[in-house]
């Protein structure tokens, strides 16, 4: 785990690239999400194993982001892109569907800002895909979306409300 000025530093880098989102109008991918058994030693794993460190682990506040979520870890592992594990409060069903179903080990999400949501979601759904699940907030609103039938490639996209406010 790391310090609070660590997650300062990596609140701030997401922040300019939903900014640039903004600014330039367009999808900017951002994170990859990733369901692990345990925050901890999958961590240790991947520092060992491949040198993957500095994760900034937050404990999730019930109801804070998305229903099922217990902890979630960030790092970044190349220019505007970051990995981020998600361990759920239970262990998911084994479940080759996408969603909240999904088994440990298998992708979450891959995460894009973008400058907006309704026009992103309008144009998606025209082309198959469908919303599963939603979070909002007075800093952001995000969605989970995924095709009929499943793809196997969840998306979540984020568009930031209020830069002055957003803190994850």
């Amino acid at each position: 785990m790391t310090t609070a000025i660590d997650l300062d530093a990596f609140i701030q880098r997401r922040i300019a690239l939903a900014r640039k989102a903004l600014s330039d109008q367009t999808l900017i991918m951002n994170h990859i999400c990733i369901r692990v058994p345990n925050m901890e030693q999958t961590v240790n794993l991947l520092n060992e194993s491949f040198g993957i460190n500095e994760f900034v682990t937050l404990e999730v506040e019930p109801g804070r982001v998305y229903p099922g979520e217990k902890k979630l870890s960030r790092t970044w592992i190349a220019e505007g892109i970051a990995i981020e594990l998600m361990e759920p409060v239970e262990t998911p069903r084994l479940d080759f569907s996408t969603g909240e179903g999904l088994p440990i080990g298998y992708l979450s999400e891959i995460g894009f800002f973008t400058p907006d949501l309704d026009m992103e979601l309008k144009r998606l759904q025209e082309l198959g895909w469908r919303v599963y699940g939603r979070c909002e907030s007075p800093q952001a609103r995000m969605v989970k979306i995924d095709t009929v039938p499943p793809s196997g490639i969840p998306v979540e996209l984020i568009q930031v409300l209020d830069f002055e406010k957003c803190d994850s």
